[in-house]
């Protein structure tokens, strides 16, 4: 089950997105799905709601571990007035001094950033894995706007499995030429979203600085 929302697009979107779905359930390598119906609804609005950011403003990208980074999205959307948003990020308290991205993202950006950053999590090794990919993907919000603070990799990701957080001489024990299945650092990100109600078409990234108490 999912529930999404596009703009700018006919009939057509949705429904290459439920005929792709389909063809992977029943078409793959795990299992056939008994599938004994699909039931969908639709609602068309007369209403442009594609939007883009039209401006962000961070008022204080050079921080100390530990502060809260206070930003202004402005996002411009069709025959409608500019709306203002209020973001705030909390860094952690022990983030070493260094510079960082603070990234501000539409949905189809969003999905963009997973998948390169945790491909992981689209990894199917059987049938239910495979759904859980699906559900996933499906269900990202296009409505939202997504802001993340991107962090050095913490801990390891051992195929699907995540293990955020472990430390590294552990992550050593389990590094090795022997071991069939595939490791990979563990991105960290803290995020936040707002709901808008647009469909967000861009991204913006904005530089932030930690510096030293």
């Amino acid at each position: 089950h999912f529930t999404n929302t596009a703009a700018n697009t006919e009939l057509a979107e949705p429904g290459i997105e439920m005929a792709g779905t389909l063809s992977l359930l029943m078409n793959n390598p795990f299992r056939v799905a008994e599938v004994k119906g699909l039931r969908f609804d639709a609602r068309v609005a007369p209403k442009n709601i594609a939007s883009y950011l039209w401006s962000v403003e961070v008022a204080n990208p050079k921080i100390r571990a530990g502060d809260t980074i206070r930003a202004e999205v402005v996002i411009e959307s069709f025959l409608k007035e500019k709306r203002r948003y209020q973001v705030e990020v909390e860094a952690p308290e022990n983030l070493a001094p260094g510079k960082y991205s603070l990234m501000f993202l539409g949905a189809y950006e969003y999905e963009g950033f997973l998948h390169k950053a945790v491909p992981f999590r689209y990894l199917a090794t059987n049938y239910q894995t495979m759904v859980d990919s699906l559900n996933h993907v499906l269900n990202v919000s296009r409505t939202r706007l997504y802001c993340l603070l991107v962090l050095p990799p913490s801990g390891i990701a051992l195929e699907r499995a995540e293990l955020p957080g472990l430390p590294g001489t552990k992550a050593l024990l389990l590094r090795s030429d022997r071991r069939a299945m595939a490791i990979q650092p563990f991105p960290h990100w803290i995020e936040k979203t707002i709901e808008t109600g647009t469909v967000i078409a861009d991204k913006e990234m904005v530089p932030i600085t930690v510096v030293k108490d």
